[in-house]
């Protein structure tokens, strides 16, 4: 499954999500409602996580847990919040990860696919613990954390780069898969 997020910005916050490339129009908040039906999870802790200071500071964020005790919900409610604050999310199960990174690899594409997955503020992966690796696979997966990395500690260390919403289409960020 990948997203594809267009959030105005209006009070509205409505939020066109393209799931599998139908799209649809849904309202969207920051309320991450699976707290309420896990009493494991801290409410404040998970509501903190839709402000965007933590991944603008590079932060990494990792939910672990049994089967069916709500992560992905999670995952989608801190991706969407994170989009609604202007910043660029992508959201993808780890299997579709690597298989596309694969066919890059295959394709002679890698290079630019590596780069179009740095520019994300935000890279949701779903199903990570599902996820049997070859050695190759490996490797991919490694190369796409390693960029992400260069990528924050490149703009930590230079002053001059800020973070501003990127705006395309009018009023509109556009957070594309």
């Amino acid at each position: 499954m990948n997203w594809e997020l267009i959030v105005p910005f209006e009070p509205s916050r409505q939020v066109i999500v393209s799931v599998a490339g139908r799209p649809a129009a849904r309202m969207c908040s920051t309320r991450l409602s699976a707290v309420d039906k896990n009493p494991q999870v801290d409410a404040v802790y998970v509501n903190n996580l839709a402000n965007p200071a933590w991944v603008r500071a590079g932060a990494p964020l990792v939910l672990v847990g049994n089967s069916g005790t709500g992560k992905s919900h999670l995952l989608i409610g801190i991706g969407t919040a994170i989009a609604e604050h202007g910043l660029r999310v992508r959201y993808t199960t780890t299997a579709n990860l690597v298989n596309e990174l694969a066919e890059a690899h295959n394709e002679k594409r890698l290079s630019k696919t590596l780069h179009r997955y740095a520019r994300y503020d935000l890279l949701c992966l779903d199903e990570f613990g599902y996820l049997n690796l070859d050695r190759t696979g490996a490797k991919l997966l490694f190369q796409i954390f390693t960029e992400r990395e260069e990528r924050t500690l490149t703009q930590r260390s230079d002053p001059h780069t800020t973070h501003r919403p990127r705006r395309r289409g009018g009023a509109q960020s556009r957070c594309r898969s």
